[in-house]
This record gives structure tokens, sequence and C-alpha cells, in this order.
């Protein structure tokens, strides 16, 4: 799993859906985030911490967002060299096989479906960090 200490950057369009990530995220011991409302801003966002002794470590961005949607962001974040191999999760209510496979492409780390609850973002951030971090027993 991913350490409580790493910096989280969750992007949502939504407020309240901000808010449930974070409360979620919070009852999985982690403590440290950033927000932004879409997928330009998370950029920005990701930019500006990039150049602080804290960046941001994992990303958790909705799909359909207006003024830059989750594909544009994962586009933009995969073609910058200093964010290429960061993790990013999309989250999204729209997980059709043709969707899944798009994000695949583009380099999405994981994805999740919405609604979730903290046993469905336990599952998929442990996944995302076994694949970046295999342990040896698993190689």
């Amino acid at each position: 799993m991913f350490p409580p200490t790493t910096k989280i950057l969750i992007i949502d369009d939504a407020l309240a859906m901000r808010i449930a990530i974070k409360n979620a995220l919070k009852k999985l011991g982690f403590t440290r985030f950033e927000e932004a409302d879409s997928g330009n801003s998370g950029f920005k966002a990701l930019e500006a911490a990039q150049s602080t002794p804290e960046p941001v470590e994992l990303v958790l961005s909705d799909y359909t967002m207006p003024d830059g949607d989750g594909m544009e962001l994962l586009q933009k974040v995969r073609a910058d060299a200093r964010f290429a191999t960061l993790p990013l999760i999309i989250i999204s209510p729209d997980m059709e096989k043709s969707l899944i496979i798009e994000f695949v492409r583009a380099g999405a780390s994981n994805f999740m479906p919405k609604p979730f609850d903290e046993v469905d973002l336990k599952a998929r951030l442990d996944a995302t960090y076994e694949r970046l971090h295999p342990s040896p027993s698993s190689t």
C-alpha cells in the first residue's frame, strides 16, 4: 500500500465527490491532500507542487469534467517527462470496456468505478502500488 504520508491530488469538478474521496482516504490513514476542480487546474497543481519539497505522489482524477477531462489530463501528464511514471487512477461511473482500454492505452495506472467505498478504494490503491512496486515473492 502507498504510505500514509503519500501526497495525493484529488481532481473532481464536484466538491461533494472530492470530500467523499478525501474522507475515504482519511479512513485508510492518508493525511496529505491537494484538490483541483478540473483537469486543467489539476495539471497546474501538479506543476506547482513539483517545484516544492513535497511533490504530488499519486493522482485520483474524475473522468468527466469541464475544462479538461480525465483523458486530456492523463495525456498531458504522460507527455510530460516529470510526470511520466506518476500513478494516476481514473474514477468514473462509465466503465465500459472500450473506455477502460482507451485509458490503459493512454497510460492510466488504474481505474475505479463510481460509486465506491473504502474497500474498493483500498483494493485499487493496493493493486496500483503492487503493479508499480512488485514484491519479490510476486515476480
